[in-house]
C-alpha cells in the first residue's frame, strides 16, 4: 500500500508526504507488533519513494 501512495503522491504533486518511522517502532514494541502494518506501509512509502526520487 505505501509504494502505491507515493507512486500517486508523485503523479498529482511531485512531492512526498513525510512519515516519522521511529514512533511507530517504539509504539510497535511497546503494543506487542501490533503496529506492523503501519510500520511496513512506511517502509513501502520510503522505498518506493527513494526509487521515484532517483529515477
Amino acid at each position: 500500500m505505501g509504494k502505491h501512495q507515493a507512486y500517486e503522491d508523485y503523479q498529482i504533486s511531485k512531492k512526498f508526504r513525510f512519515y516519522p518511522k521511529l514512533p511507530f517502532v517504539l509504539l510497535n514494541l511497546i503494543s506487542g507488533n501490533r503496529m506492523q502494518e503501519v510500520i511496513s506501509f512506511i517502509n513501502g512509502y520510503n522505498h518506493e519513494k527513494h526509487r521515484l526520487k532517483n529515477k
